[in-house]
């Protein structure tokens, strides 16, 4: 619990912090309730700064869709709070996050130069452990854009070795972080997007939303080139409790560094300008097997978003349909100028020439399996293996999509085959294709991607 004191629009109020809730309350008899509200349309606000009553900390708590108006005592589901330390320059310059999910992403091929083992008598028992450098074990510096402003980040490992501490359980430490630059001063609606940001890539990265950071710190610059610690910052996204995945877990599924590392940005880029849907992601790793009805739709709407990225010429049709499209496209037109249809019946004109185009779920699921065929029936052989079944691609997307048509019209005896649930898999895992792809993988690099993320399990 934080208790202290909150300035807002030169009134002071008192307040109560605990597990991202804010309940804040009037504080002596200057503090003038109609007054306020009229300046607070002046000056609305996403983010309230208070002290800290007893260990005299600046806060700042931040709520993405702005606070209200304050009356006498408010209760706030807050998303972001920074707690800076004491007599600390509060300029932040740098956000350092880890958690242990960027940790197998990135891996230890970064970070081990060379690993042997004593074999013969003399030496058996012995080790020998060599670590690159730091310029070797570090990312590239790559770049986002949000809301027009350049981001520089980083990945960086860090390593420590106990050598008066034998008798601990692990003698080498190694934490694995990501560090974003920018002048953010008071941007603090910046920095809850970039860890917002963040969380989305990392949960389209494990096909899972249950992703948690472990420590986010912010960091000031002193002398030019050194970055000190200035203070911490809880993140809280919606009213979820995130439960941690099973650390079993986290080794298995995931797409790691390696096969990315050249698209990495493009990846994350596509996350914040939102051409990667993730809303049909499963809350964690035992749902990911689960199909339900709202899983469907999102999984449809990913599709379909995807297509249109994919193939923003839409279906690709044979030479002879195109041909009579033009021809009922020009006698469409001729009908829609004739002086003896009104508007009405104008309308009815258009509305019919665009049911002749409609294009069925169906259909373009089928083209986009015809466009990544040799990749897709890697993961849906597989896909087929694990359930005993045989791998008929055209009877899942078949069965899917009258599913998915079931649900959109509200029908009530819906046919839950196997084949409409392997459906819908079978789309997620073309849909990855299609996105990663798009990036700028090449084949090989999706495969080597999806891999561990389908459970696929093969040597590279």
């Amino acid at each position: 619990m934080k208790t202290g004191f909150i300035k807002y629009l030169d009134y002071k109020y008192k307040f109560n912090y605990k597990n991202c809730e804010l309940t804040t309350s009037d504080y002596g008899k200057e503090c003038i309730l109609e007054d306020i509200i009229i300046e607070s349309k002046k000056r609305p606000t996403n983010f309230y700064i208070g002290e800290e009553l007893f260990e005299n900390q600046k806060l700042v708590f931040y709520k993405r869709a702005g606070f209200p108006q304050i009356s006498n005592i408010q209760k706030h589901h807050i998303n972001m709070m920074i707690a800076f330390d004491k007599f600390k320059n509060e300029s932040i310059k740098t956000i350092e996050i880890s958690f242990k999910e960027l940790t197998y992403f990135y891996g230890k091929d970064n970070f081990i130069a060379e690993y042997t083992e004593g074999t013969n008598t003399e030496i058996k028992g012995t080790y020998r452990l060599k670590s690159n450098t730091y310029s070797k074990t570090d990312s590239d510096e790559f770049y986002i854009i949000i809301d027009g402003k350049k981001i520089k980040y980083q990945i960086i490992v860090d390593r420590k070795l106990h050598i008066r501490k034998l008798d601990r359980a692990n003698i080498f430490d190694m934490n694995t972080y990501i560090q974003f630059y920018y002048d953010f001063d008071e941007d603090y609606e910046l920095i809850y997007k970039i860890i917002l940001y963040l969380k989305k890539l990392f949960s389209y990265l494990n096909y899972r939303k249950n992703i948690s950071f472990d420590k986010i710190i912010t960091k000031t610059l002193y002398d030019d080139n050194l970055y000190v610690k200035n203070g911490e910052i809880e993140f809280y996204y919606g009213d979820d409790v995130i439960m941690p995945s099973d650390e079993e877990e986290l080794k298995k599924h995931f797409i790691g560094f390696k096969y990315v590392k050249n698209n990495l940005s493009n990846i994350f880029q596509d996350i914040i300008d939102e051409k990667i849907f993730i809303r049909n992601m499963p809350y964690n790793q035992f749902k990911r097997n689960q199909v339900s009805a709202d899983r469907v739709v999102m999984v449809t709407s990913a599709l379909e978003k995807e297509f249109k990225l994919s193939f923003p010429k839409g279906i690709i049709h044979k030479k002879e349909t195109r041909d009579a499209r033009k021809k009922i496209d020009d006698l469409f037109e001729i009908l829609k100028r004739d002086s003896e249809f009104n508007s009405d019946e104008r309308k009815i004109l258009i509305d019919a020439q665009k049911a002749i185009y409609f294009e069925s779920l169906e259909t373009l699921i089928n083209q986009c399996y015809k466009s990544n065929k040799k990749v897709i029936d890697i993961f849906g052989k597989r896909l087929a293996d694990i359930n005993g079944l045989e791998y008929k691609p055209t009877n899942w997307i078949k069965a899917y999509s009258k599913l998915r048509n079931g649900f959109a019209h509200g029908e009530v005896n819906l046919d839950y085959s196997n084949d409409s649930m392997l459906g819908v898999l079978y789309t997620e895992r073309l849909i990855y294709i299609m996105q990663l792809r798009r990036t700028g993988l090449n084949e090989k690099e999706i495969i080597g991607a999806l891999n561990n993320l389908f459970e696929r399990f093969l040597t590279d």
